[in-house]
């Protein structure tokens, strides 16, 4: 579990269980998510503001990029 507290760490991202969780996801995944995929994998609990706070936090930090939408 430390190593993925370190790329938040290294960030300067606060340490959540939700992002401890999706950094877990993003390595784990072969292709890009939707933020309702992310919702499915993690926790359906999860309201998508959160999720798209988090995208957006780690965007800004540059940990992810955005991928345009094929529409």
């Amino acid at each position: 579990m430390k190593e993925l507290e370190d790329p938040l760490k290294k960030y300067g991202l606060r340490k959540t269980n939700f992002r401890i969780n999706l950094i877990n996801l993003f390595k784990k995944s072969a292709s890009s998510l939707t933020a309702e995929e992310i919702r499915q994998y993690i926790s359906k609990k999860t309201d998508k503001a959160t999720i798209y706070r988090a995208l957006e936090a780690f965007e800004k930090k540059g940990l992810i990029h955005r991928v345009p939408d094929k529409s």
